[in-house]
């Protein structure tokens, strides 16, 4: 209810049903004008407030909730894949037989060659690709060699894998700069074959861009009569197809395209 004192508007209010009075004339004139309830838009503004907080909370719940089953996926994919890898791994040391070992390396000297077929039905893919050259201070010595550096000031050289042309052209350089003999060690750990002075290695179908991973680690002597069965398949299949060779090339799109040559 509203009274007036003097001028002074006063309202009372009803708090928990238990008060309803008019104020004194003393306390108007003191000073106490208004005595009221919460306002309405008030009560309104803070439900909003703790209905938004609310949602912000169920939502970061469902955010949470949505990244532990992303992890459990991704734990799953990573189980099956190495379940696989293993498989792989088991398949290819049971077919061993008389595959090289450290122990036979006088047979590997001599030409040891792997007694199961290496490409199969997998496809040959080239090494080169758009982009390859990443050390743009030190271009390509030609077409072939790519990232060719030296290791600070000592007599060791790194480049990535190079066409037949290419090694035959880095050989040529380091005599020229006064080196009169050279060791080539190739870091691959998979068959590599040269097919008209391109290189190429063994792919899965369907995994174009990876590694074959069972032959992670491999021995040295393995892999080099693994190469050895793996030029033999090549030439096997090309008479095979009358010299209808395909395999496949990471074009400037970045796309896996099968050519022939």
């Amino acid at each position: 209810s509203n009274a007036e004192y003097m001028g002074v508007t006063v309202s009372c209010c009803k708090v928990m049903g238990a008060l309803e009075s008019k104020p004194s004339e003393d306390a108007a004139i003191n000073g106490l004008v208004h005595v009221s309830a919460l306002p309405t838009t008030r009560i309104s503004a803070i439900t909003a407030r703790e209905d938004g907080e609310r949602a912000l909370v169920q939502h970061a719940l469902q955010e949470l909730q949505s990244l532990r089953q992303e992890v459990a996926d991704k734990l799953n994919r990573m189980e099956t894949n190495m379940t696989t890898q293993l498989q792989q791994v088991s398949a290819l040391v049971s077919r061993r037989g008389r595959v090289v070992s450290p122990s036979h390396a006088e047979e590997t000297a001599v030409g040891e060659v792997y007694p199961e077929p290496v490409l199969l039905n997998n496809p040959l893919k080239f090494d080169h690709f758009s982009g390859i050259n990443l050390l743009h201070a030190q271009p390509a010595i030609i077409d072939g060699v790519y990232n060719f550096r030296r290791i600070d000031r000592m007599p060791l050289f790194g480049v990535f894998q190079p066409t037949i042309s290419g090694i035959e052209h880095v050989l040529i350089y380091l005599q020229s700069v006064g080196h009169k003999q050279v060791v080539w060690a190739n870091m691959r750990e998979e068959p590599v074959v040269f097919v008209s002075g391109k290189p190429m290695a063994p792919r899965l179908p369907g995994r174009l861009d990876e590694n074959i991973d069972y032959l992670l680690s491999i021995e040295e002597g393995e892999l080099e009569s693994m190469e050895r069965r793996l030029q033999q398949d090549v030439q096997e299949h090309v008479k095979e197809t009358n010299g209808d060779f395909h395999y496949y090339h990471q074009n400037d799109s970045m796309q896996n395209v099968e050519l022939s040559m």
